[in-house]
């Protein structure tokens, strides 16, 4: 009787999640966008750390008014 009822969970549970997997979202692909109605840009832009070490990072660089 415990293997029976066992099987019958396990299979639940395998329909249980292939019934969530099948009806999952699907993400996509994913893109990034710039706003350009402000006037900023991504740009990379050196940071220095001091000690000889620079990295760069991207940061936004508007345009002056």
């Amino acid at each position: 009787m415990k293997t029976l009822v066992s099987i019958l969970g396990l299979a639940g549970t395998a329909a249980l999640m292939a019934a969530l997997y099948l009806n999952a979202p699907s993400a996509g692909p994913v893109e990034a966008r710039e706003d350009a109605a402000d006037g900023c840009r991504m740009m990379e832009v050196a940071v220095d750390e001091g000690y000889g070490v620079t990295l760069t990072t991207l940061r936004p660089v508007c345009a002056k008014h």
